[in-house]
This record gives C-alpha cells, sequence and structure tokens, in this order.
C-alpha cells in the first residue's frame, strides 16, 4: 500500500518496476480521492531493488489552491527495503532521490546522503504524509505532509506555475548530481525545464 502525495494525488496510475525502470513487477492501479493505493507485489520481488512510480492524476496545489495535473512521482526502494504488507508513499522528496539514482546514476545511499546535507532530514517511505487536521495524524505523519507541500510553496515562490513543480523537482536532481545544491551540476548552470 501507499500514496501519491504533493497533495493527495487522485487518479495516478501507479506501477512498481525493477531496478532499470523499464520491466512492470506489479500494476498499474489507480489512486483513490485521497491519493492512496494498493497493489500485489510477488513475494520473490521483495528481495531486489523496486521502482515505485506514478504518472497522471490531479491535485490541489497546497499554495496556490489550483487543481493541478500531477506528472512523475517516484520512490527509490533497495532490495529487502520492503516486505509484505509495508507501505511505501511517494513524494517530491522520494522523487527527487529517486531521480538521482536513475537519472545520475548514484547509489541510493549517496543519493539520500545528497539529498539529507542539501535538505536536513531524509523521507520516511513509510510515513504516510497527512495534512487534514485529524486527531488521528501523529506527528510524523504531519511532518511528512508538511515537508512535501514545501516543495508547491518554494514553486510559487519562485514565480513558477504548480504545473512547472515537477520540473523543479528535476532541475532539484540535476543540481545535487554533483553533491551539493547550488544551482550547478559542476560547472554547468541547471535550468528549470531543461535537463542535460
Amino acid at each position: 500500500t501507499g500514496s501519491v502525495f504533493a497533495a493527495p494525488v487522485v487518479g495516478a496510475s501507479v506501477v512498481v518496476l525493477d531496478s532499470s525502470g523499464t520491466t512492470t513487477i506489479a500494476g498499474p492501479v489507480s489512486t483513490a480521492n485521497d491519493g492512496t493505493f494498493s497493489v500485489t507485489v510477488p513475494v520473490s520481488a521483495f528481495t531486489s531493488t523496486m521502482i515505485i512510480s506514478s504518472s497522471s492524476g490531479t491535485f490541489i496545489d497546497e499554495a496556490t489552491g489550483a487543481a493541478t495535473p500531477a506528472m512523475e512521482m517516484a520512490a527509490y526502494v533497495a532490495g529487502g527495503g520492503l516486505s509484505a504488507g509495508a507501505a511505501a508513499h511517494l513524494d517530491p522528496s522520494s522523487t527527487i532521490i529517486a531521480r538521482l539514482v536513475r537519472n545520475h546514476g548514484k547509489t541510493h545511499a549517496d543519493a539520500k546522503a545528497a539529498f539529507s546535507a542539501a535538505f536536513g532530514y531524509i523521507p520516511d517511505l513509510s510515513t504516510p504524509p497527512l495534512n487534514a487536521p485529524s486527531s488521528s495524524a501523529t506527528a510524523a505523519q504531519r511532518l511528512a505532509a508538511l515537508r512535501a507541500i514545501a516543495f508547491s510553496q518554494l514553486t510559487k515562490d519562485i514565480g513558477l506555475s504548480p504545473n512547472d513543480q515537477f520540473d523543479l523537482l528535476t532541475a532539484i536532481a540535476e543540481d545535487l548530481a554533483d553533491g551539493t545544491l547550488d544551482g550547478r551540476n559542476a560547472a554547468a548552470p541547471v535550468s528549470i525545464g531543461i535537463v542535460t
């Protein structure tokens, strides 16, 4: 089980892929109105690295209130990182880490370390983000939602439209590929919407 969360992403298509990102292990399944999904993964797959990926769907952008189409979000799960009945929640943070691994050749450990050095935390895939006020929401769930929502606010603060949030996530991964969040990948400036 799990969820797709920029805010809850409704109607996203979720698949579980092998480590290359080319072979489907399970899915596709669609997310419900609260962004959650459930997918049956063969037990034999749990020992291997998996990429959980979502595409499409819509969400209400937290910073603007605009209905916004979602693009790809992902989570990289190292072999043995999940077991039967486990949950994996996809959000902007997990997406940046997955892109560092898939698109920039980082090891999972190096991608998490680069992300943590830049943002001060490593996302916990097992914690469902929950931004609706509720007596049942834990502090960890509210914090996970706040961290995800911060990327919506960052997108607005730098003058981008809500649709550009996913290009921003790609640009952040491109920037972090050299290990430093400074607007550059090695010597080359990083531009939003332009991937080198």
